[in-house]
């Protein structure tokens, strides 16, 4: 049975809650989200704005921040760390190939999948992980790092349309 979510890895889970709507967005088959198109290139437009505008700093927060921390607490959660950050990569590099890519489609039907696993692994196993083996001093040291994290991206207004935050 899953823990309920620590409020500091709940702040995160709220951005994945975002990924998990951008995903369905970029599925082929996917649903027709308020304010969203289903085609291809305006499918593209918004991924793109997402990752500029959440999802390059909520990876930064993470690869940063938050992966280094889980590490302290121990050394077995590196072999899903690096999996995770191999995940951010592969994801980038389908982000940079959506202007070239030959079957616009395809790819971000492949990366609406890739992000939906993604996000579910790191809230099952990750998180999971995390709330067994930390304490409220380590939360609390997260939350600092974390608040002075959103500190440097205040003003930052997500320009995703179909954003419910």
């Amino acid at each position: 049975m899953a823990l309920k979510r620590n409020e500091v890895l709940a702040q995160l889970s709220r951005d994945h809650h975002l990924a998990l709507l951008m995903a369905q967005v970029l599925k082929s088959n996917g649903p027709k989200y308020a304010g969203t198109e289903r085609d291809a290139q305006s499918r593209k437009v918004y991924v793109q704005d997402f990752y500029r505008d959440k999802l390059k700093e909520h990876f930064r927060e993470e690869e940063q921040i938050l992966f280094p921390m889980a590490e302290k607490l121990s050394a077995e959660i590196k072999l899903l760390q690096t999996e995770l950050m191999k995940e951010h990569r592969i994801m980038e590099e389908l982000l940079l190939t959506l202007e070239s890519s030959s079957n616009l489609e395809s790819t971000l039907n492949e990366l609406g999948f890739l992000l939906d696993d993604h996000v579910r692994k790191e809230e099952r196993k990750l998180f999971e992980w995390i709330q067994q083996h930390a304490d409220e001093n380590w939360f609390s040291n997260l939350k600092s790092k974390l608040r002075r994290s959103e500190e440097r991206r205040v003003g930052k207004e997500c320009r995703s349309r179909w954003s419910p935050y």
